[in-house]
């Protein structure tokens, strides 16, 4: 997070992340500091990796795009939401369901286990599709192989399972079998009616078959729009590594502004600056943001004005940087 404001530049407060991740950066910013000592704007920032989310496999070229359960569904079987209408009504509902769900697990036998843990690895021929989530119950002995997920609700409910829950323990279903050798799985849907305590089953069992089938075109769908996103974000990198500062020369701070402004956002941490009016923060904030987007970790730059007229001058901001580059 960047804030700017009146007379000097600080930079107090910083949380760092781990030191794997943050050491290459600590390094990049410090080539980039000394660079924009050294050299005029046109040189701009140094190229960095890829978007954070997309790693490359360790020996391998390929990137590894790791997406959740939820989202995975959301956006591939756009419907709907995984969640209930009841999702934001604030922390009173939230807590109720949370003792929703622990009301339910005490009720299952021994062995039950909660909160498991799924991941799994789809290896295409350009990209590695990582899928992760958490099961809400799983049992497995000698005669049942059984993922549950545990859905509260209240108010007007029709009795009906939603589809995204079924696709949801599917998922999860599909991704155990697989590793663990079953021909078929059980998946159960629990829905407890918090204004009646009333327990609602749905309990189905699936073949390996029709779960690998399942998972594969749920996967390729998202797949296909990954490479998209790779391919625009490999274009998008490019420009921004090609941009050259909007203007002849940096004003008198404008340059430690703009240094300070891309160590914090490539370590992960908060920046409050104060400089005098008229020093040009606005593009010593936007050009570093745009330059660490091509490092990873930051994907959107929302930049935020108390008046029209700040927001009227990001707007001739961007278009000096389009000039640009």
């Amino acid at each position: 997070m960047i804030r700017t404001m009146g007379q000097h530049t600080e930079q107090p407060g910083r949380t760092q992340r781990s030191n794997d991740l943050a050491q290459p950066a600590l390094d990049k910013a410090s080539q980039i500091e000394r660079s924009l000592s050294e050299t005029g704007p046109g040189n701009g920032f140094s190229p960095l990796p890829d978007h954070a989310s997309i790693q490359p496999i360790p020996g391998s070229a390929k990137p590894v795009i790791t997406v959740s359960v939820r989202d995975l569904l959301e956006f591939v079987l756009r419907t709907g939401d995984l969640g209930g209408e009841g999702d934001f009504v604030g922390p009173t509902r939230a807590m109720a369901g949370i003792r929703g769900h622990q009301w339910v697990r005490k009720q299952r036998p021994q062995g039950y286990q909660t909160e498991v843990a799924l991941a799994f690895r789809v290896e295409a021929e350009d990209m590695v599709l990582e899928v992760k989530g958490r099961a809400d119950g799983l049992l497995h002995d000698s005669k049942t192989a059984l993922v549950e997920e545990i859905k509260t609700v209240t108010g007007r409910w029709e009795g009906v399972a939603d589809p995204l829950h079924w696709a949801q323990g599917k998922t999860y279903a599909a991704i155990y079998a697989q590793q663990n050798g079953l021909i078929s799985m059980d998946v159960q849907l629990t829905y407890l009616e918090l204004d009646s305590n009333q327990l609602v089953v749905f309990r189905q069992t699936f073949r390996i078959d029709e779960l690998a089938r399942f998972f594969h075109e749920l996967t390729s769908n998202y797949l296909e729009w990954a490479r998209q996103q790779h391919r625009w974000r490999a274009v998008r990198n490019r420009s921004i590594e090609s941009l050259a500062f909007p203007f002849s020369r940096y004003r008198p701070g404008q340059r430690a502004l703009a240094v300070a402004v891309y160590r914090t956002l490539t370590r992960g941490e908060r920046l409050f600056a104060e400089a005098p009016t008229g020093i040009g923060k606005t593009v010593s904030v936007l050009f570093p943001a745009l330059k660490a987007m091509t490092r990873g970790g930051l994907d959107k730059i929302f930049f935020l004005t108390a008046k029209t007229m700040g927001r009227t001058i990001v707007e001739q901001t961007f278009a000096e940087l389009r000039r640009a580059g």
